[in-house]
């Protein structure tokens, strides 16, 4: 019943448009031989997607999205260190990109280079000190998860006054395809 009921959803005539406008915007930032590779990527249809971007990125090789589309075709398909120099090489060409950045770690942690994971991951905690995923991905790079009693402790110390007991209000789990 279920699979019969998720099969009759079609998208309202608003949503349609919406993806229509986005499909547009990507053609005019980043060409129209990106979005069709986009599209190609996002059908599963990997090999047509990683020619039409390798041809991209022959007439422009300092293509950011070719270049993390690519690293993601790769990494999907499997091969981690082939995505490796495409998330470096838009690094280079925009280091402010933290999405890019965490998403190497996430590779160089996949290659068990842990201490290249590691110097990016610091980089990306200069950038933004108290972003909870690039500090769990610390915490799992050093080995040493930080227990809610050692975190309570250190943070009450931190504290003036007296103690009090103290209610959980929210928590973040990273989930991670790269851990």
């Amino acid at each position: 019943t279920w699979d019969a009921i998720v099969k009759s959803f079609r998208l309202s005539k608003r949503a349609k448009q919406d993806a229509d406008a986005v499909d547009a915007d990507r053609s005019k930032v980043a060409g129209e031989k990106y979005q069709r590779a986009y599209k190609l990527s996002a059908q599963g249809r990997y090999q047509e997607a990683r020619t039409l971007l390798e041809e991209i990125l022959r007439e422009d090789p300092d293509h950011i999205l070719a270049h993390k589309e690519l690293a993601f075709l790769l990494k999907t398909t499997g091969d981690v260190s082939g995505a490796v120099p495409h998330r470096q090489t838009v690094k280079r060409l925009d280091s402010s990109d933290t999405v890019n950045r965490f998403n190497l770690a996430g590779l160089y942690t996949l290659l068990g280079a842990k201490d290249e994971a590691l110097r990016e991951v610091e980089e990306l905690l200069i950038m933004d000190p108290s972003n909870s995923r690039f500090l769990e991905l610390k915490r799992r790079l050093v080995g040493s998860l930080l227990t809610y009693p050692l975190h309570y402790s250190e943070e009450s110390q931190q504290q003036p006054g007296e103690k009090r007991n103290l209610k959980l209000d929210d928590s973040v789990i990273l989930d991670s395809p790269y851990l």
